[in-house]
């Protein structure tokens, strides 16, 4: 996959993740009770949440693995490659458009016209909540990648055991001393005929 192609996937991957995240943040911020809050997404077109909750959670984990996955294939002594990681301007942009592009849609789909968003105080929260979840991703992303990075470091400078052609311990002392001086030094007593 190529670098581009890589950092697409983690973009798209990250932002969907994120939109969801400040979007449930968003509405447990602005509507704490239970019952109105349920009332209010089913009366705005939220009745899908369910299903993106756990989209949300498939890629946001699948995003964590694969930052961890890179960080852990990283060669020892080479600079921690970032070409991957969602840049923060690039998912900020993507999470605002994503998240106004469902606020429009979903009331559309509940019959309500989406003019009056940009008064509303839960489009408003859910933008600004869209940028702190967008740099706090790319902050986790990062820090998960350096984490696994130094794991593999640290696994890959400790000793390795011993492998199969180590050489068996010799108990017998003519057969030590002829392992210790090798086949043209010491030799053992001739056998008796």
């Amino acid at each position: 996959m190529t670098a581009r192609r890589t950092r697409l996937l983690f973009t798209v991957l990250t932002a969907l993740a994120g939109v969801v995240v400040a979007h449930t943040a968003d509405y447990l911020a602005v509507l704490p009770r239970g019952g109105e809050r349920a009332r209010y997404l089913a009366a705005t077109g939220h009745s899908y949440w369910p299903e993106a909750l756990l989209l949300a959670t498939v890629a946001g984990a699948a995003v964590i693995v694969l930052a961890a996955r890179r960080g852990w294939r990283a060669t020892f002594g080479v600079a921690v490659d970032r070409s991957w990681a969602p840049s923060f301007p690039v998912l900020c942009i993507g999470q605002v458009i994503i998240f106004t592009g469902m606020e429009v849609l979903e009331r559309v789909g509940a019959g309500v016209s989406p003019a009056a968003l940009p008064r509303s105080r839960t489009f408003l929260l859910g933008l600004l909540l869209q940028v702190a979840v967008a740099a706090i991703a790319v902050l986790v992303l990062r820090a998960t990648h350096r984490a696994a990075a130094g794991l593999a470091t640290v696994r890959r400078s400790q000793p390795r055991p011993a492998s199969r052609s180590t050489p068996v311990l010799v108990h017998d002392a003519r057969l030590r001393r002829t392992a210790a001086h090798g086949v043209g030094g010491a030799r053992a007593p001739p056998l008796p005929v």
